[in-house]
């Protein structure tokens, strides 16, 4: 093993135990951590069989691995930039509602205290 493949090793398997720390103590929800911890034994897997990564960019095609890989990197991007927008936009929507149910029930209460206060 290279010195650049033991490095890649123990950070890629840092990144993964801080990973399940953050599950573990609820920093993060489990359906966010699944695809960072695929990608993270992905990586060990070629970071311990890097012949594998060439035959897989050479069956796809590229003709450097590199190239395969930062292709992949910006396509798991653009899908977890997608999966974000679709949630952010599911939140402001849940807040607005959210917002209008909380300015009804404080128009309730202050009309009912208005009342119970005259009588």
């Amino acid at each position: 093993m290279t010195t650049i493949q033991i490095i890649s090793l123990i950070a890629t398997l840092l990144i993964g135990i801080q990973l399940i720390r953050f599950v573990r103590h609820r920093v993060i929800k489990e359906k966010y951590v699944w695809l960072w911890l695929c990608l993270d034994i992905l990586a060990i897997i070629f970071i311990l069989w890097p012949s594998g990564l060439t035959k897989i960019a050479d069956f796809a095609g590229f003709d450097v691995p590199s190239n395969m890989v930062f292709f992949v990197v910006m396509a798991v991007l653009v899908f977890v930039e997608i999966h974000q927008a679709f949630t952010v936009s599911k939140l402001e929507e849940d807040r607005r509602r959210l917002t209008e149910e909380i300015a009804i029930l404080r128009h309730d209460v202050d009309r009912l205290t208005y009342l119970i206060n005259k009588q």
